[in-house]
C-alpha cells in the first residue's frame, strides 16, 4: 500500500495532502511491524527475506522520517548477520530465492560491510545460473496457500533482478 501511495503521490494526484497523510501513517505502521532482531514477516512467505525485501524497498522510496531510515539499517544489519559460510542466505537453509531478496536488501543502502556480501551472494547466484538449472527449482517451496509452493517464474524473476541491480554495483 504505501508504494501504491507514494506512485500516486510522484504522479501529482489531486488531493495530494490527504494521500501523503496516509502515506505517512503507513509508513509509521510499517516501521512498527518490524521485529525486534531487523527482519519483517508475512503471512504468504515462510521466509523472513522475503517480506523484509519487500518492506525495504517501500520503505526506500516511500519511507518518511528517521524511523524509516533506522528501519533499514536494522534490516541490513539482520541481512549481513545471517549470512551464510558460502556466502549465501537462507532461513533453514541456502537458497537462490532467499539469497535474491538479501541481496535486494543490502543494495538499497551500499557500504563496505554490504558490498563484500552482495559480491558473495552475486557469485552464488551467478553459478546458479552457470549451472544450467532452473534457477530456484532445488529450493523447498516457501509460498503460503493452501499448500506451500513454489512459483518459479518469480524467482527466477527475483534473482535476475538482483543480479541485474548487483552488475549495475560493481561494473
Amino acid at each position: 500500500m504505501l508504494e501504491a501511495f507514494g506512485h500516486w503521490l510522484g504522479s501529482a494526484a489531486r488531493d495530494a495532502e490527504r494521500y501523503r497523510a496516509a502515506a505517512v501513517r503507513l509508513s509509521g505502521w510499517l516501521v512498527a511491524q518490524q521485529q525486534p532482531d531487523g527482519s519483517w514477516t508475512d503471512r504468504w512467505h515462510a521466509s523472513p527475506f522475503y517480506a523484509t525485501a519487500c518492506c525495504v524497498q517501500a520503505l526506500s522510496r516511500f519511507g518518511y522520517g528517521d524511523e524509516a531510515e533506522a528501519a533499514i539499517g536494522r534490516a541490513v544489519e539482520w541481512v549481513l548477520a545471517n549470512r551464510r559460510p558460502d556466502g549465501s542466505w537462507g532461513w533453514w537453509r541456502t537458497t537462490d530465492e532467499e539469497t535474491a531478496y538479501a541481496m535486494r536488501i543490502l543494495l538499497t543502502i551500499t557500504s563496505g560491510r554490504s558490498e563484500e556480501a552482495i559480491a558473495g551472494g552475486y557469485r552464488h547466484l551467478s553459478e546458479a545460473i552457470r549451472a544450467g538449472s532452473v534457477v530456484g527449482s532445488g529450493d523447498p517451496p516457501m509460498w503460503h496457500d493452501k499448500d506451500l509452493y513454489s512459483p518459479l517464474a518469480i524467482v527466477h524473476a527475483a534473482v535476475l533482478a538482483a543480479l541485474h541491480q548487483a552488475q549495475r554495483l560493481f561494473s
